[in-house]
């Protein structure tokens, strides 16, 4: 769906009271949704398309407003007229409107000289962000969201082991394939150890990347797209976290240890907890591959760039696996303790 002047017209004087439009303006679409920033009489929002049912969508708004309550800044979900967090326009297309969030993105893509100079400003923030996350209790989860799956911290690969189990006819053909699956297996085995340790829990926002940061004047003004947020394992994030960043290649570690300094002061995790990231890391890589392996398969190119396409998506996921093999399992932990001293 495109959304044009006259669908967004109709949505807000539908089913929200937000003052006269002004502006409506085209924001960059993302692989979950379309979005348009609306100026109006009573301020700046952002509008949402998403092409799929309302239920998890309705969940992370949830959680949204409970990390709002603990002071993150983030995007305020905007009630409709009735009291509803989303729209549900159609049983597979749902839309939500925003408080918009004013700066930039504090790194844009494929600038790592900038995004390696600000890596202390990072790990700051996402350590903040953490440890605020922390102070939400699952009962105070469970008041809003009763879906007792949701709870079950091994749920969330599910998805990827449907994935896995559909390998046969839904992959693309390539030459690793098999050392990929593999690899996936054994690492269904190491997760055992992440859930039967007492890891540091919280909402986690789950695919956050530097330009998921924005920021006047480098002063935060909040972190966008939350759209896949989810109670887990904090450090689950540091997985994707090192994903997006390439900390995890040898010759950033000093970055790493800029980054994480900083995280640790502010987060308060266990500083033994880091020895997982090279699993979850392993485990962001195969994400990366299922999904983009279910997007050229179900032909979806929702949030491609122009010239992108799936199938680098899904060859970057066996980059990835392979690069995630070469890291020694203490890595990060022994990167982090060399600094951790000098913070006592």
């Amino acid at each position: 769906m495109i959304l044009d002047k006259p669908f967004v017209e109709e949505i807000v004087s539908q089913y929200y009271s937000l003052g006269k439009i002004n502006t409506i303006t085209s924001l960059e679409s993302g692989h979950e949704s379309d979005n348009v920033k609306i100026s109006t009489t009573k301020g700046d929002f952002v509008l949402k398309y998403f092409p799929r049912e309302s239920g998890g969508i309705i969940e992370t708004l949830i959680l949204q407003d409970l990390l709002i309550s603990k002071e993150v800044k983030l995007p305020k979900p905007i009630k409709t007229t009735d009291g509803n967090l989303v729209v549900e326009y159609s049983p597979t297309e749902t839309i939500t409107v925003q408080s918009f969030i004013p700066g930039q993105a504090i790194v844009f893509r494929d600038n790592r000289v900038k995004m390696y100079s600000l890596m202390p400003w990072f790990g700051k923030h996402l350590g903040e962000f953490h440890f605020r996350s922390n102070s939400i209790q699952e009962s105070e989860i469970r008041k809003s969201i009763t879906r007792e799956d949701f709870f079950d911290l091994t749920s969330g690969l599910d998805w990827v082991k449907e994935q896995y189990n559909k390998a046969d006819t839904q992959i693309p053909s390539h030459e690793k394939n098999q050392m990929v699956l593999k690899e996936f297996e054994i690492y269904l085995e190491e997760m055992e150890e992440i859930f039967s340790s007492n890891l540091t829990k919280g909402i986690i926002h789950s695919d956050l990347k530097p330009g998921d940061f924005f920021a006047e004047n480098n002063e935060l003004t909040g972190i966008l797209d939350f759209n896949g947020a989810f109670y887990s394992y904090l450090i689950n994030e540091l997985g994707t976290w090192t994903m997006y960043t390439s900390l995890y290649k040898l010759e950033n570690k000093v970055h790493f240890q800029n980054f994480i300094k900083p995280y640790l002061e502010h987060s308060k995790i266990p500083i033994g907890e880091l020895k997982f990231i090279p699993i979850l890391l392993k485990g962001r890589s195969f994400i990366q591959y299922f999904y983009f392996a279910y997007r050229s398969y179900n032909n979806i190119t929702q949030g491609l760039d122009e010239g992108e396409t799936n199938m680098q998506g899904f060859e970057d996921g066996i980059r990835l696996v392979e690069n995630s093999l070469e890291i020694p399992k203490t890595y990060f932990l022994d990167l982090a303790q060399q600094v951790f001293y000098e913070l006592k």
